[in-house]
């Protein structure tokens, strides 16, 4: 096993990826553990209020927490390739972009209804 997945306590699903002890990361892996460590840091980075919006927008990093989480679990099982683990973050990423542009226009619909 060349990597571990440790679980973090920034927030609910938080997680690392470290190099197995004596395992020594190629330049492609270590590109992958870097922007995927910092993608979920980035996530730890919302805040989490009571208002509709944020209690959506926290669902949506939950729900991308959790893919992140499988492809970091396949890269530790040696059944998905760093750089396809690196790439998929993109996706990943940009999908949670569009999920949260989505909730923030609901709510502005919803109180622009309002009037």
């Amino acid at each position: 096993m060349s990597f571990v997945v440790e679980n973090g306590e920034r927030f609910e699903g938080d997680f690392k990826v470290i190099a197995a002890k004596n395992y020594k990361p190629t330049p492609d892996e270590q590109q992958c553990l870097g922007r995927l460590n910092s993608f979920v840091s980035e996530l730890a980075k919302m805040v989490a209020d009571e208002t509709p919006q944020g209690v959506k927008e926290i669902d949506e990093r939950k729900q991308c927490v959790a893919r992140l989480r499988g492809l970091a679990d396949r890269l530790a099982a040696g059944t998905m390739p760093a750089t396809d683990v690196y790439l998929t973050t993109f996706l990943y990423q940009g999908h949670l972009e569009e999920r949260i542009d989505r909730v923030k226009a609901r709510v502005f619909l919803g109180l622009r209804s309002l009037r």
